[in-house]
């Protein structure tokens, strides 16, 4: 733009510079008028004229009337020597003159000895169309054609020519300013006042004055072009204007491009009637800065004014129109009713308003209706106290609408006055901050910000960080608050652990710094499947497994995708169901729950719980046993759960039928179900009463330990897991395991957390691994291997029948030297051989056995006892073989055999559990005695629980003792008595009776009809005792035992029996009968001592029932063992009635004895 041009609209009707040229001067009263060049104000001269009368005056003729429209002036400099000679102002000491013809003139009081003390020229506007005369002289009319100055004394002056005048104008007054640039100059006051105090100007408009300059007339900036006006730290005073309208003396801005900038401006208004506006016309660009307006008129502002640390004193009404105003002051209006007309009180901040006792600090327009504004660093002094009606509130709504006002917590609250159908509601807003960094320091972008109140949870924030790591809201202050911060950042890498902390919102807001830790346990991806195969319910905080069977997750993969779901917007303010301290160690926090059942498909880490014991939890978790249970089922998953007599409530979180047991989130504190004997209902109906005991409700927390198993396994091997002496139903597949297992319900251990794992796949080589799995994941080493002795089909040594195992103290002599020994167990083998009898004990001691052994499944056994211990002091005994017992340290199991001295004794105890040691109480069914001495641990045979095989020799496990082997075997075997010594045989022959084919059988027949006496009894009917006779029948009559007749023949327990009377098998007559019972008898076969050898004569050495079968032909036999030193002769024996009894003699060798024995009928043999 061009440089700055300072132009004005007055028009010249004299410039005084000649009393006669361009036109002539008239006096008024004595004294001629001169051209003065000794004092003037413009150019080089004046018109002055002496003043020795007390009235008169000069005037120019403009010869014809001059047009002075509305709003223009007359102006013109006045002077005057002396000045307190005049009379008063309002006497008409010095007026200004207008008149229409000589001697008609209107007066208007300018100056007078009370306002023109130190004298001076005074340039002063008249109007005259708007301002009425004070006084005239003749009769004037509207023509202004004659101009110039009167004035009044109290007595002529003597001296000089005291009256004087000079630039006489008309016109608007306007100041006018426009173009101006940072390269061509700016526009300034300075300029201005150039302008206008140039000796041929003295447009009196905008004048430079000691200390700054006196403004009067309108000023226009960016008059015609717009105007770059930029100046600073200058004082302005405004004319005290008396005879123009209030609007005269104007600061006006136009045109839109115009660029206004004062800093440190002040201008202040010396008179009352027209004090000084401030308009924008048109939006230009103005800023204020630091300037102070005294006393001035009415501001009229657009939007994009900015006013920054200005000061409005006694000012009248300021409109806003959307200007800016910051740390400005509105100090005591002259407004009648407020200080600023607001229709944008957002872009009002930390300004002051001042009372004058009886105002408004602002009026909200009706373009504030509806709408929202931060208004915030404002203060406001000598206002009403409280909101009303009074006049002189704070801030009063006209808008006829709702209007909400965000302040700062620090803020003063204004008082409020509404208008018809105004409302206003004040927020005080101060700032709440979180920053998110990394270890380093380093800001973190994208971490999901969420703050609540601690009180109900309400959201304040939910927002990701920006890339300075911040995350920011405001937030409406009552009073201090404290909040739960939440940073959360787990959907993608890199991934940090989670926080939550707390703090408060104050007066100042809340700022705070939250410092993220790496997680470096989550995965860098979530699974794929997880989110279908678990549901997450955030109303009960359960997380459940719906779907299938596989796959398994690993429990960090279930880390990582519930730290993954609950980073979202719309999880934030849940809280998170899980931490991680290792790898493989994981808790459930914040009360989160999680079944058993969902357990079973997870490995790969122990997991704990943390905030399910109640009522440390108000909402923790409850575990109800029932008596009985019925109609519950997944439906009711989330329903209530409600105590009919004591009225606790909670909702169902899990059940199990079988258990009998509901696991209960509780409502309140006091919902703790403490009736033993109540009633539950579930979904409103009855599901059972609790089951009378204290353990009906329990809680506190809960451990699913980690087992993993390693080593050998045998393909196919499914592997049997026992806990507290009971089976976990296998939910995991054959081969190797990784699994959850339970090991503490309701802070309490179970079984003090030991879990013991077995590989018992039959045909292999068993091994089995009890572990302390507390807590933790836990390795379980297992080494099973085919076994090359036990090869045999299971179904047919399951049919070995004959075997029989028998729990409990035994003595026995081996006849080995060592004398009687004690044995917690004896096996009798039935005459099976040693392999047998092996391959027996492993198979009733396999994955699947329905064979009980020493009162546990038989997959279970392990050994015969725990441990082994002495006692004395026994009172009320003696114990009881099978009874349980318990240790005054806590320790229970069950007594397998006992050795009874009288108060003294040995016990062997399985299934111990707790602690047995010295000195302790033992107590078993109402006997006590005291423990004498450390208790022995037994040492188990994993391989084989009853003992191993090698070399064709059963290597017995401790305590273990077997007989009646394969007299084959009489050596092939070795022992371990119950004081793990070790008891080998002497060396053994075996001894046999063989060559019976057959026993006897006993069957009934009950007779149909008849026509003899009696019924038919079936009575000594032989099957083959002899290799010709099969068997007789004979009618018994009357229980006479007389014969009536016989059948010879072989005859079932099913077939029907007809009569006979001559004895031959063909004759069938008579009465016929059907069996209705049989019944197998063996023959017995005795061995005994003859003399000669080393045992005494009549020793008894077998004496035995030939029960074993042998060969295709159904032949049994009779077998035991001897103890061989030297040979022995001996006498065997084989009776049975009805045959003639068998008898002979012979020598029991090196190599042992076998008899054949030969049956003849006795025919002198009557029943």
């Amino acid at each position: 733009m061009p440089i700055p041009s300072y132009t004005t609209d007055l028009t010249t009707i004299s410039p005084c510079d000649s009393n006669s040229t361009p036109l002539t001067f008239t006096n008024i009263g004595t004294g001629a008028d001169s051209t003065e060049t000794d004092y003037f104000i413009q150019n080089t001269a004046c018109v002055s004229k002496p003043f020795n009368i007390t009235a008169g005056g000069i005037y120019v003729d403009n010869t014809t009337g001059i047009t002075i429209s509305s709003g223009q002036c007359y102006w013109a400099w006045y002077y005057f020597g002396c000045p307190n000679a005049l009379l008063a102002e309002a006497s008409g000491g010095l007026q200004a003159l207008i008149g229409s013809s000589s001697g008609n003139y209107n007066l208007w009081d300018i100056l007078g000895n009370d306002t023109y003390t130190y004298g001076g020229w005074r340039c002063i506007p008249i109007d005259p169309n708007n301002i009425s005369a004070d006084d005239a002289i003749g009769t004037p009319t509207a023509t202004r054609q004659l101009f110039g100055v009167y004035c009044r004394t109290s007595a002529g002056i003597s001296k000089g020519n005291p009256l004087g005048i000079d630039a006489m104008r008309y016109g608007r007054g306007e100041l006018r300013v426009y173009n101006g640039s940072l390269a061509d100059g700016r526009a300034t006051f300075s300029g201005m006042a150039s302008t206008n105090d140039n000796t041929s100007n003295r447009y009196g408009l905008f004048q430079a004055i000691d200390g700054g300059y006196l403004w009067q007339g309108l000023m226009i900036l960016g008059y015609s072009a717009a105007v770059d006006f930029l100046d600073s730290n200058k004082n302005i005073l405004v004319a005290n204007t008396k005879k123009v309208q209030s609007d005269f003396n104007t600061i006006e801005i136009r045109n839109a491009s115009s660029i206004v900038s004062w800093t440190g401006i002040q201008i202040s208004s010396l008179g009352t009637t027209s004090k000084g506006n401030f308009l924008m016309t048109d939006n230009a660009d103005v800023d204020l800065i630091t300037c102070t307006f005294n006393d001035l008129g009415t501001f009229t502002f657009l939007s994009n004014a900015t006013c920054t640390g200005t000061i409005f004193r006694r000012c009248n009404l300021i409109t806003q129109s959307s200007a800016v105003f910051t740390d400005c002051t509105f100090d005591k209006t002259n407004d009648s009713t407020k200080a600023l007309l607001s229709d944008n009180p957002g872009n009002i901040s930390s300004s002051s308003f001042v009372s004058s006792g009886t105002k408004y600090a602002i009026e909200l327009t009706n373009a504030t209706a509806g709408n929202t504004y931060t208004f915030t660093g404002n203060t406001f002094t000598g206002y009403a106290s409280s909101d009303g009606s009074t006049g002189n509130e704070c801030i009063y709504n006209n808008s006829s609408g709702a209007v909400t006002l965000n302040i700062n917590a620090s803020d003063q609250i204004p008082t409020i006055r509404n208008g018809a159908s105004a409302s206003t509601a004040i927020n005080r807003l101060v700032n709440i901050t979180v920053t998110v960094k990394d270890e380093s320091g380093s800001v973190v972008q994208n971490a999901r910000v969420a703050v609540y109140k601690s009180s109900d949870m309400t959201e304040l924030n939910n927002e990701l960080t920006d890339s300075n790591g911040i995350a920011t809201t405001t937030y409406n202050y009552t009073a201090d608050t404290a909040v739960i911060i939440r940073v959360r950042k787990s959907s993608a890498t890199p991934k940090y652990i989670a926080v939550q902390t707390s703090g408060t919102i104050t007066n100042t807001g809340l700022t705070t710094t939250v410092t993220f830790v790496a997680d470096s346990i989550a995965e860098s991806t979530t699974s794929g499947t997880i989110a279908g195969d678990f549901t997450i319910n955030t109303t009960t905080k359960t997380i459940r497994h719906v779907v299938g069977e596989t796959p398994i997750y690993t429990a960090k993969e279930l880390y990582t995708w519930l730290c993954d779901y609950f980073d979202d917007s719309g999880t934030m303010d849940d809280t998170l169901p899980m931490t991680a301290q290792t790898p493989t160690e994981f808790t459930l926090v914040n009360g989160w729950f999680m079944d058993d059942t969902s357990m079973q498909f997870i490995n790969g880490g122990a997991i704990q719980t943390s905030g399910w014991t109640h009522p440390t939890n108000t909402t923790g978790i409850r575990i109800l046993t029932l008596a009985t249970i019925t109609g519950v089922d997944d439906t009711d998953l989330g329903a209530v759960v409600a105590g009919v007599t004591t009225g606790d409530t909670g909702k169902l979180v899990d059940y199990n039928i079988t258990l009998k047991k509901l696991w209960v989130r509780t409502d309140a504190t006091d919902d703790d179900f403490n009736n033993t004997g109540e009633t539950i209902n579930v979904s409103g109906s009855p599901a059972g009463s609790m089951n009378g005991t204290a353990e009906s409700s329990v809680t506190g927390e809960t451990i699913w330990s980690n087992i993993f198993t390693l080593g050998t396994l045998v393909s196919g091997t499914t592997l049997d897991v026992y806990q507290n002496d009971s089976q976990i139903t296998p939910f995991w597949s054959s081969g190797q395991i990784d699994i959850l297992i339970k090991v503490m319900e309701a802070s309490v251990e179970i079984d003090s957390g030991n879990i013991t794992v077995l590989a018992r796949k039959y045909s292999t080589l068993y091994d089995h691994y009890v572990i302390d799995a507390s807590s933790g994941r836990n390795p379980v080493p297992l080494a099973a291997f085919a076994d090359n002795n036990n090869e045999t089909a299971e179904g047919t040594v399951g049919a070995y029948a004959s075997i029989t195992i028998t729990f409990g103290h035994y003595s026995y002599d081996l006849l080995n030297g060592n004398g009687a020994r004690d044995y917690d167990v004896e096996v009798n083998c039935g005459g099976h051989t040693i392999l047998e009898i092996y391959e027996y004990l492993k198979y009733v001691t396999r994955t699947g056995s329905t064979t009980t052994l020493n009162g546990v499944n038989g997959e279970y056994h392990t050994t015969v006892g725990d441990i082994r211990l002495n006692y004395t002091g026994e009172t009320s005994g003696p114990f009881v073989q099978g009874n349980a017992i318990t240790s005054s340290a806590g320790g229970s199991g069950y007594i397998v055999s006992l050795i009874d001295n009288g108060t003294t004794g040995t016990l062997v105890i399985r299934n111990v559990h707790g602690t047995f040691a010295d000195t302790n109480t033992l107590t078993s069914s109402g006997t006590t005695a005291t423990i004498n001495g450390m208790p022995e641990s037994i040492t188990q045979s994993k391989q084989a629980p009853f003992g191993t095989f090698a070399g064709g020799v059963f290597f017995g496990a401790r305590g273990v003792k077997i007989y009646n082997m394969d007299g084959g075997d009489a050596n092939n075997y070795s022992l371990l008595d119950s004081t793990n010594t070790p008891q080998d045989p002497p060396a053994t022959v075996g001894l046999e009776v063989n060559g019976v084919k057959t026993g006897e059988e006993q069957i009934t027949h009950d007779a149909v009809s008849g026509t003899g006496d009696g019924v038919f009894a079936v009575g000594n009917y032989l099957r083959g005792l002899t290799s010709s006779a099969v068997g007789t029948i004979r009618q018994i009559v009357d229980n006479t035992h007389t014969i009536v007749g016989e059948i010879s023949g072989t005859f079932s327990a099913t077939e029907v029996v007809k009569e006979t009377t001559t004895g031959d098998s063909g004759g069938d007559t008579g009465d016929q009968a059907t069996a209705s019972a049989k019944t197998t008898k063996y023959v017995r076969c005795r061995i005994e001592a003859k003399a000669g050898g080393p045992l005494t004569e009549g020793d008894q050495i077998m004496n035995v029932e030939a029960s074993t079968s042998y060969g295709s032909e159904g032949f049994y036999k009779a077998t035991t063992t001897f103890s061989y030193t030297a040979d022995q002769p001996v006498i065997i024996r084989a009776r049975y009635r009805g045959y003639v009894p068998f008898e002979t003699s012979g020598v029991i060798g090196s190599s042992g004895l076998t008899v054949t024995t030969i049956w003849q009928i006795d025919s002198n043999y009557r029943e």
